[in-house]
Formats: C-alpha cells, structure tokens, sequence
C-alpha cells in the first residue's frame, strides 16, 4: 500500500536513521526500472530478487529526489 501511496503524493517526508529530508518521488518505468533494479536494487540487496520470484510480479522502482538537498536532524 505505501507504493500506491506515493504513486499519489507529489512530496514525500523520508527519514533514515536520524536525518529527515522531503523528496519528490517518481516511478521508473520500462528500460530505466529495469536498469536500476538490476544496476541497483540487485546489485545492493541481491537476496530482494527471491521476494521478486515469490511475488510473481514486477516489483515498482520509485526515484525520490530531494527537494532542497540539504537533510536535516529528525525531530523525535
């Protein structure tokens, strides 16, 4: 459901660890999905290609791209 979700959102707030920074996603399709999930996803993670398999489906790839490139401290 988050994919579906950020399919529809034009900002998304991302934090990793303790940095948080506003991105703006966009699905990659065709030839630049397929690049990045193999060039990319594969190469980082290769055990996501069995949740791939298991799935029966192609597994979306987004791009989020940030906003004002400059992360900041998450607030907790």
């Amino acid at each position: 459901d988050w994919f579906r979700n950020l399919r529809k959102t034009k900002v998304a707030d991302v934090q990793i660890g303790a940095r948080a920074l506003q991105v703006r996603p966009r699905e990659l399709i065709a030839n630049e999905r397929d690049a990045t999930w193999k060039n990319i996803v594969l190469a980082q993670a290769p055990e996501v290609e069995k949740y791939a398999q298991r799935a029966g489906r192609t597994i979306p790839v987004a791009l989020l791209e940030p906003i004002d490139g400059s992360p900041r401290r998450a607030e907790n």
